[in-house]
């Protein structure tokens, strides 16, 4: 099953709050997991945008979205 951007995001928020709960943390980062999950994942889309060293426009609007 195919899951949409959102729907992915949602998931790995939903986990990061479990594993909060659990006492899970960064350690080298001063940050809720969530908030480090995020950072995570908008820097690896960020490095796929920039894979042909050029980001487009639609790239930065969609990982803006």
């Amino acid at each position: 099953m195919r899951r949409s951007r959102n729907d992915t995001l949602q998931y790995i928020y939903s986990l990061s709050r479990q594993y909060e709960k659990q006492g899970l943390q960064v350690k080298s980062v001063n940050m809720p997991l969530r908030d480090y999950a995020q950072f995570a994942v908008m820097k690896f889309m960020l490095y796929l945008a920039d894979s042909n060293r050029n980001i487009k426009d639609y790239e930065v609007e969609i990982i803006n979205n």
